[in-house]
C-alpha cells in the first residue's frame, strides 16, 4: 500500500476529499506500531561477540573523609559506579585531572592515557564500586565502555536499531540454545566468557515512510493492507469524532482478531554484522 492509496482511503472513511499529510503522517506511524505489535514481523540478526571482560580493581571502596586511596589504571579504558558525594582524580605523571560528583549510583566510563592513577578524595563518606580497566576498547565513544559485570552484555536496541522484542532464546553460531543467556531491560546478558557468534531471532519495528514520496510503499504486514486506514482513520478522528473513531477501531480489532484465528504466517529478514557487539 503507498502513501497516496491510504490517504484517499481514509479521506473516504471521513467522508472528505482529502486529508493533509500533517494529519496523516503521525497517525500512519502510531497505527504501524500498533499493527507491528498486533502482527509481529520477524527478523533475524547475526551478531559477533568477542569475550570482553575487564580486569577488577577493586569490587567495592567506602572513600572515608580526609584522607585519599590510589589505584594504578593500566589499560585503554576505564569504568566504575560512584554513590555519594566527592571528587576522584585522574593522575598523570605531574599533569592532574579532578571530577567532582554528587550523585546515586553514577556509572563512570572513561579513555586513559598511558600511565594513568586515580585517586579517590573528599571531604565526604562516599561508595565506589566495581572499578575495572580494560586492555582493549570497541570504540571511540565513552557508550563503548562497559561497567564491569560478571557477565557479558550486547545491548540490542542500540546494536540491532529495528529491535523491538526477543522472539526466541538467543543461539550460537550452530544454532545451539546460549544456556544461561537472558535478557533485561534490551540488554543480553551473556553467561561468563561467552565469545563467538550470537544468533538473535526478535520481532522488528516498522521502517517509518520517509514523508517526500507519495508513491512511497508503507511497511505493512501483507495481510493487514487492508486494515491499515481503519486504524489511521481511527486515529485521524480521536478528538474530532470519537463515535467514528471507536467504530473503525473496533473494525480493525475484529479484522486482527479473524486473521490471529485463521492465518499463520511465517516471516523472516535478516539483519547481519560482523561488528563487535
Amino acid at each position: 500500500m503507498t502513501i497516496t492509496r491510504l490517504k484517499d482511503s481514509v479521506a473516504r472513511l471521513g467522508f472528505e476529499s482529502d486529508i493533509s499529510d500533517d494529519v496523516l503522517m503521525p497517525a500512519l506511524s502510531r497505527a504501524q506500531h500498533t499493527v507491528f505489535c498486533d502482527r509481529p514481523v520477524t527478523s533475524v540478526a547475526r551478531l559477533v561477540h568477542p569475550s570482553y571482560r575487564g580486569r577488577l580493581v577493586l569490587k567495592s571502596l567506602v572513600h572515608k573523609s580526609g584522607g585519599y586511596e590510589e589505584y594504578a589504571l593500566d589499560g585503554k579504558a576505564f569504568s566504575m559506579i560512584l554513590s555519594g558525594r566527592g571528587q576522584y582524580a585522574l593522575i598523570y605523571g605531574q599533569e592532574r585531572e579532578v571530577y567532582p560528583f554528587h550523585s546515586d549510583m553514577k556509572p563512570v566510563r572513561m579513555h586513559l592515557r598511558s600511565g594513568a592513577r586515580i585517586r579517590f578524595e573528599g571531604d565526604y563518606t562516599y561508595s565506589v564500586i566495581s572499578l575495572a580497566v580494560y586492555d582493549e576498547t570497541r570504540g571511540e565513544n565513552e557508550d563503548d565502555i562497559p561497567l564491569y559485570s560478571e557477565r557479558s552484555e550486547i545491548s540490542l536496541k542500540r546494536t540491532i536499531p529495528d529491535f523491538l522484542a526477543l522472539s526466541e532464546e538467543a543461539r550460537d553460531g550452530d544454532g545451539a540454545e546460549i544456556r544461561g543467556a537472558t535478557v533485561r531491560d534490551g540488554r543480553l546478558i551473556l553467561p561468563d566468557g561467552y565469545s563467538g557468534e550470537v544468533t538473535i531471532t526478535y520481532h522488528r519495528a516498522p521502517i517509518k515512510p520517509s514523508g517526500t514520496d507519495p508513491d512511497e510503499e508503507i511497511d505493512i504486514p501483507p495481510e493487514c493492507e487492508e486494515l491499515l486506514p481503519l486504524l489511521v482513520a481511527s486515529y485521524v478522528w480521536l478528538e474530532d469524532s470519537p463515535d467514528i473513531s471507536q467504530y473503525y477501531r473496533s473494525l480493525y480489532r475484529e479484522g486482527i482478531s479473524a486473521l490471529r484465528r485463521n492465518l499463520t504466517r511465517v516471516g523472516a529478514g535478516e539483519y547481519s554484522t560482523n561488528g563487535w557487539a
